[in-house]
């Protein structure tokens, strides 16, 4: 069965290496960006999820800054990787950056105390659902992405870049840009599905 939302599922892969291109105007990718954070659950309706989209030179700066940070952190080959994969994100058209608003939780968790310890997890599904909804709406844009929890490379600097509260918590950070033409992706692997699901009662 081969419907558009599997189609989008599909499509949606790691794309490590991107141009600096888009199909989608800036204004199509904010629109998308917004879209995406209005229509993703969140637990009780929260809405603890925040989004900066950073385009063209300013994701270049973001990763730039990184770059720098990592000088201050690491050496030999970890720092040499570290700055080989953000050189290759500079080449995104942008990154779109998810943070998660910590002021928000405490207000649930004091009105529902049964589930206090329970709500920070649900917090971190909810930003784990807006993720996979932007990545995907990416992938059927035509648009590759990858996946990327470079805080502590990049967190402090957009902090004070981007005037983000201190309130907000980034959790990742997706580079984007149209695939190289010629871009071709091993096929995945699965572990045994009958392994990972089970059904009773059909």
């Amino acid at each position: 069965m081969s419907t558009p939302f599997r189609n989008a599922v599909l499509v949606r892969r790691s794309h490590r290496a991107t141009t600096n291109k888009s199909p989608l105007s800036d204004a199509e990718l904010e629109d998308l960006i917004k879209f995406a954070v209005n229509h993703s659950p969140s637990s009780f309706n929260s809405q603890t999820s925040r989004v900066v989209l950073l385009l063209k030179e300013e994701s270049v700066k973001f990763w730039e800054h990184g770059k720098e940070t990592a000088q201050k952190k690491l050496d030999g080959d970890h720092l040499a990787g570290k700055l080989n994969q953000f050189s290759g994100f500079q080449k995104a058209y942008g990154t779109v950056l998810i943070y998660e608003d910590m002021s928000i939780i405490p207000g649930f968790q004091a009105k529902f105390p049964a589930m206090k310890d329970l709500l920070p997890e649900w917090q971190l599904h909810g930003s784990g659902i807006l993720q996979f909804v932007i990545w995907t709406a990416l992938a059927e844009a035509g648009l590759g992405a990858s996946l990327q929890h470079a805080q502590a490379y990049t967190e402090a600097d957009a902090a004070v870049n981007y005037s983000i509260p201190s309130t907000w918590k980034l959790v990742g950070q997706l580079p984007f840009g149209a695939v190289p033409e010629g871009t071709v992706l091993p096929e995945k692997s699965f572990a045994p599905i009958d392994d990972r699901v089970k059904v009773f009662g059909k």
